[in-house]
């Protein structure tokens, strides 16, 4: 009888297989499952940065372009004091341009104030005249417009 006690019986070894099978099984379903959650924190910090990182690199993009339409309201000026008038409105062309490339999301506060200063500078045409103090005038109403934008979107891109 000792002998039959002592040797293992192959039922109970298939049971003992299958809960070694079930148990492992088990533990790798967990392990696969969760092998993620110490880098779903990080996972959403990058993303958080990331966001935050676009959002900068729009707003440096609109001050950008809102500068390089100030620069050329400033060349056209300059041009329209030395009596070049094609270079006036060839610059008064490029900030236009640069003003029509300025992307700004809807609601944004700068929206009205870039469509104004679009508006003003397609309606300013720059001729020859004998008194040049309102088209001199209306360019420099235009800079300084135009540099209050760039300001706005500086000072939101600094804080």
């Amino acid at each position: 009888m000792n002998d039959v006690a002592s040797r293992p019986n192959p039922r109970s070894m298939l049971i003992r297989l299958g809960l070694a099978i079930l148990v492992a099984a088990l533990l790798f379903g967990a392990g696969y499952l969760t092998r993620d959650v110490p880098a779903r924190g990080a996972i959403g910090e990058a993303r958080t940065a990331r966001e935050a990182a676009e959002t900068d690199l729009r707003t440096r993009v609109t001050a950008n372009q809102l500068l390089t339409a100030n620069v050329w309201v400033y060349r056209a000026a300059a041009a329209l004091d030395d009596r070049n008038f094609g270079v006036a409105n060839d610059a008064m062309g490029e900030a236009v341009a640069a003003l029509e490339a300025v992307e700004l999301p809807e609601g944004d506060p700068l929206q009205a104030g870039v469509a104004e200063a679009l508006t003003a500078a397609k309606n300013l045409n720059i001729s020859v005249a004998s008194n040049l103090e309102p088209q001199r005038e209306a360019l420099l109403n235009l800079a300084r417009r135009v540099t209050a934008l760039a300001e706005q979107s500086q000072a939101r891109t600094d804080a």
